[in-house]
């Protein structure tokens, strides 16, 4: 068997190099890295959850997503409140700064990223991304009959 032919090592290699492109765009266009722009949009996509919810789903540790609220809070792009019946518990909202961030940055990472599969096919393409969709849902099934999530 050879490792680098096979289909974990090739769904590795392209989320790797995906990561990395999209750590050099907000290394050119920002003051953050990808990951913390993963903070914020979470908070951009679910306002008001809680840092447990965003490490969920994000696939991060609790201690990760921690540290990062903490920089980009202090970056001004979420807004950290503590919740009313549960004093321990932090929910995290996107600032005004966040939004335009978001709004600025992601269209630039999807078109950097749509360039990558300009040669396939448009039906391909959504049937491709269909595919990916329940992969997924298939592994987050999975797990949480293992109790990963």
């Amino acid at each position: 068997m050879d490792p680098s032919n096979t289909l974990s090592y090739k769904l590795h290699a392209v989320v790797y190099s995906i990561d990395a492109l999209s750590n050099r765009i907000f290394k050119d266009y920002s003051d953050i890295n990808f990951p913390q722009f993963l903070i914020i949009l979470c908070a951009y996509q679910n306002p008001g959850h809680t840092q447990k919810f965003s490490a969920s789903w994000l696939q991060l540790t609790e201690a990760t997503v921690s540290y990062m609220v903490k920089v980009v809070h202090k970056k001004g792009y979420i807004e950290v409140k503590l919740d009313e019946d549960d004093l321990r518990t932090r929910n995290i909202f996107v600032t005004d700064s966040g939004k335009e961030l978001i709004e600025r940055i992601y269209p630039m990472l999807e078109e950097s990223l749509g360039g990558l599969f300009g040669d396939i096919d448009p039906k391909k393409m959504a049937e491709f991304v269909q595919g990916l969709d329940l992969v997924y849902k298939s592994l987050n099934n999975k797990m949480e009959e293992y109790e990963c999530i």
